[in-house]
Formats: structure tokens, C-alpha cells, sequence
């Protein structure tokens, strides 16, 4: 059975030798090869354009997301800052209260 995969395989491998030839033959066909060959070229040299493009704007985002990130993380630094201080200022005024009320007392 090996023997019968392999010579069907050489077989349709010459038959499709012997149709590229015959194609080959065609001077209007080479053209049009040809002509498919510097299409296949602008397209491909378009298209490596367009990929570094795009990689370029999406370093560009990372880098606006990295910052965006930064600025995220230090509002939320001074958010808690903010709350240590009202508790500080309450805190302060409790006392200053107190001393108040201590100083009535003295009175």
C-alpha cells in the first residue's frame, strides 16, 4: 500500500509540474505572475507599514496608560492623605475643646 501512496503522490507532483510548464510557456501568463509578484510586494510593503504603525501608537497608549496609572496611583496617596487629615483636624479641635472646657474650669 506504501508503494501505491508514494507513486500517486509522484504522480499528481508531475502532473502539476507538467501544468506550471505549460503555463510557463504563456508569455501572457509569466506577465500576469509578474504582475501578481509586484502586487503581492506594494501590498506586503503597505501592510509592514501599517503594522508599524499601529505598534507605534500602541507603544504610544501603553506609555498614556502607564502615566494615567501613576497620576491614579498618587490621587489616591493624597486621597488618603486627605482623610488622615480631616481625622487629625477633628482630632485638633476635640482637644482644643477640651482645653476650652479645662480652661473654664481654672476660670
Amino acid at each position: 500500500m506504501g508503494d501505491f501512496s508514494s507513486n500517486s503522490d509522484i504522480e499528481e507532483f508531475i502532473s502539476f509540474a507538467d501544468d506550471l510548464v505549460e503555463l510557463l510557456k504563456d508569455p501572457i501568463d509569466v506577465q500576469n505572475l509578474n504582475q501578481c509578484l509586484e502586487h503581492f510586494k506594494a501590498l506586503q510593503s503597505s501592510c509592514d507599514d501599517d503594522f508599524s504603525s499601529v505598534q507605534s501608537l500602541i507603544q504610544d497608549y501603553e506609555k498614556k496608560i502607564q502615566a494615567c496609572r501613576q497620576k491614579t496611583e498618587e490621587a489616591k496617596a493624597n486621597t488618603v492623605a486627605d482623610d488622615e487629615m480631616e481625622i487629625l483636624e477633628k482630632e485638633l479641635e476635640e482637644e482644643v475643646g477640651k482645653g476650652h472646657l479645662l480652661m473654664e474650669e481654672i476660670r
